[in-house]
């Protein structure tokens, strides 16, 4: 694309300076399928659960990866086909619920129209507010209606009482058995999946599982693109994309992100096209406005002794080859780490690091499994990882050429 001129309106400016925030979301999940990029396959199966009688949706995948804005986005699908759905789209659990008082808050925003056409909560079906509610008031309550319901339940890891998740369950069992008007989706991590079909064993025929995975290269680069090109008229450089897709990790929330400060970046030089130092620089916004993650970092990596190599093992661990899961294991810490370092490690001159990340006086950065000698780790929350590299290139600790070396084959020191 043709670098565009620069600006000569400060106007032209200020206007596009505040439309940017508005475009580039981070911190926000998408609710119009209009700006909803690429899972064709997620939603197509998705979509499938919803419309067949008696199926109810389990949506699960890491912290980070749009599925929520995955949930909003088939929500505002079903409005515009007639079916009843949370005023609020989605409803959040949270770790003080119970079945009673999730149920509370999920029929106090699902409305509903009498004959008259008023339009009333279904809240005022449920009993007293001192009894509590158990799986067959909600089919009960939810089957007296010919309209169908979406009820999208998020965040259903969250959801730590273990009697909770049990009805949870015997809800949909009870919902598909009677072939009620009404569809569960359930979002939450994988983990999510087997607790429930623990719970009940027989609900796996009425569960549709859809697996959301990281995004692939070119649906970060299409979000970034589409945003920048449609919604601001700017331009974005080839290079710019790929730095940004790399950068991301397949996560959307990084996307926007450097789509944000790359582009004001931009726009601070009076500039319409983001090119790749926009980028580079706005690795720091990146980090610095990632509070959480920044915290937990500086805790995993602090130490009194100024030789320490924390950071560097860190970033190391960020850069190391893994599973679809995430798990990679200490050798394949070696390559990255011995091109950080420039010179060949082994396993013993680095396998303490390793250890220490898994503590909880460092946040528990690392999550490991297996026995002693075939442990293999991850971060405990994926949306480190990318962190960990991003912040590395915005202290001056890494650049492209090191990533080019560790993703050669074999590395000559």
């Amino acid at each position: 694309m043709a670098i565009k001129p620069k600006m000569d309106s400060k106007a032209l400016v200020r206007d596009l300076q505040l439309r940017i925030t508005k475009v580039f979301l981070p911190g926000t999940a998408i609710s119009s399928y209009n700006w909803f990029v690429g899972r064709k396959d997620q939603m197509t199966r998705a979509m499938s659960g919803v419309l067949q009688p008696g199926r109810h949706v389990i949506l699960f995948g890491e912290r980070g990866v749009g599925k929520t804005s995955l949930a909003k986005v088939l929500v505002e699908t079903q409005e515009n086909d007639g079916a009843r759905t949370l005023e609020t789209m989605t409803i959040n659990c949270d770790e003080s619920d119970d079945f009673t008082t999730l149920w509370r808050k999920i029929f106090r925003v699902l409305p509903y129209r009498e004959e008259n056409g008023k339009m009333l909560y279904m809240d005022r079906l449920l009993p007293e507010e001192d009894v509590d509610i158990f799986p067959d008031d909600v089919r009960h309550c939810l089957s007296g209606f010919r309209d169908p319901f979406l009820i999208v339940i998020d965040e259903v890891d969250q959801l730590r009482n273990e009697n909770a998740r049990k009805l949870l369950a015997a809800t949909i069992k009870n919902l598909s058995d009677h072939s009620a008007n009404t569809t569960l989706m359930l979002v939450g991590v994988a983990d999510t999946v087997d607790e429930l079909i623990q719970e009940h064993q027989s609900i796996v025929r009425s569960l549709i599982q859809v697996q959301m995975p990281r995004m692939s290269r070119s649906e970060i680069i299409e979000i970034v693109k589409k945003r920048f090109e449609y919604q601001l008229d700017m331009a974005i450089d080839a290079e710019a994309c790929e730095m940004i897709a790399v950068f991301s990790r397949g996560f959307p929330f990084y996307a926007h992100s450097f789509g944000l400060y790359a582009g004001q970046k931009a726009l601070d030089e009076g500039r319409l096209n983001v090119v790749r130092d926009d980028v580079v620089a706005a690795t720091v916004d990146v980090a610095l406005n990632s509070f959480n993650l920044h915290s937990a970092y500086h805790r995993a990596t602090m130490s009194p002794q100024p030789s320490n190599r924390y950071d560097t093992a860190l970033i190391a661990c960020a850069l190391a080859k893994s599973d679809e899961h995430g798990f990679f294991s200490a050798a394949d810490v070696r390559q990255p780490l011995s091109v950080l370092l420039n010179k060949t490690v082994d396993i013993p001159g680095y396998k303490h690091y390793l250890t220490e990340f898994c503590r909880e006086e460092r946040r528990e950065i690392l999550q490991p499994i297996g026995e002693s000698g075939r442990k293999r780790y991850r971060f405990r929350d994926p949306l480190m990882l990318p962190f960990v590299i991003i912040n590395a290139f915005g202290h001056g600790k890494l650049d492209m050429s090191v990533l080019e070396a560790v993703n050669r084959p074999e590395t000559v020191h």
